[in-house]
């Protein structure tokens, strides 16, 4: 039986508490929140969500990237994965819904 492998699915940004809004990339996700809002949305956490619905910071979502096989390293490991240390990710993946996310 094979083992389900977590990867990471999408950028992420989580604000206003547990609001998450996703995307390919951070500074785009940035923008049409600003768009959308028209005002700052103030505090907010750059990260990834997996394939388990997960929102995890950029440091774990290096972490779970790397043992994906997604990427092989990170040149400064200390600042985490970021949107662009990434190839395209998974558009196959099945949708999942808000309720399924969970905060790590």
């Amino acid at each position: 039986m094979e083992k389900n492998v977590v990867k990471i699915r999408s950028a992420a940004i989580r604000y206003f508490g547990n609001q998450i809004a996703i995307g390919r990339k951070h500074d785009v996700i940035y923008q049409n929140l600003i768009d959308q809002y028209a005002r700052s949305i103030g505090f907010y956490i750059r990260g990834f969500v997996t394939t388990e619905g997960q929102f995890v910071d950029r440091r774990t979502a290096a972490k779970i990237a790397i043992a994906a096989g997604q990427i092989k390293e990170l040149e400064d490991p200390s600042e985490g994965l970021h949107s662009g240390d990434l190839p395209a990710l998974d558009d196959d993946l099945p949708p999942f819904s808000e309720s399924e996310w969970e905060f790590l």
